[in-house]
């Protein structure tokens, strides 16, 4: 029994610490690997304003400004994984704006008012979380995306089309 024992925890040690061993022959085939898009791009977040409006002039990209609060909002956590993690998202879009995160970490009245993206959440009067705003590099509102319970085609759909506007 203790042999047992032994031999299925050296073997999960195996799996956990060397991925390596767990993986399939290189000739191996499965039948839904084609069925999983690739995760080649990655949507890069600035966290700071200043840095998305010099990139938004040296690029001549707009900025997609994202007003959220990943810690309390339910509306934000659920976007942030049905959508913005979508890598369909991310390769659509990733080339095409520069991406800010204006990240509210608390729902308190002082907290709110103590960000630096304070000035930001009043400028283009954001009212609900999450809203994505798009502006160009002076900081001109060019269009909204407010919150909508569906699916990473819907928000491609609106955004690529206002962006073509």
């Amino acid at each position: 029994m203790k042999k047992l024992f032994l031999s299925f925890v050296s073997a999960l040690f195996l799996v956990n610490f060397f991925p390596a061993a767990a993986e399939q022959p290189a000739n191996f085939s499965s039948p839904y690997a084609q069925s999983r898009p690739a995760y080649s791009q990655r949507i890069h977040w600035l966290d700071h304003y200043d840095t998305a409006t010099s990139q938004a002039r040296q690029t001549s990209q707009p900025i997609l400004i994202l007003f959220t609060g990943t810690n309390w909002c339910p509306a934000c956590i659920k976007l942030e994984k049905q959508v913005l993690s979508n890598s369909r998202f991310a390769q659509t879009l990733a080339d095409r704006l520069i991406f800010l995160k204006a990240e509210f970490p608390s729902y308190t009245a002082e907290s709110m008012e103590a960000s630096v993206f304070y000035p930001l959440l009043n400028r283009y009067q954001v009212s609900s979380f999450p809203t994505m705003v798009v502006v160009n590099a002076s900081g001109q509102l060019l269009f909204e995306v407010p919150y909508q319970n569906a699916d990473v085609d819907a928000y491609l759909q609106e955004i690529l089309s206002k962006l073509n506007n």
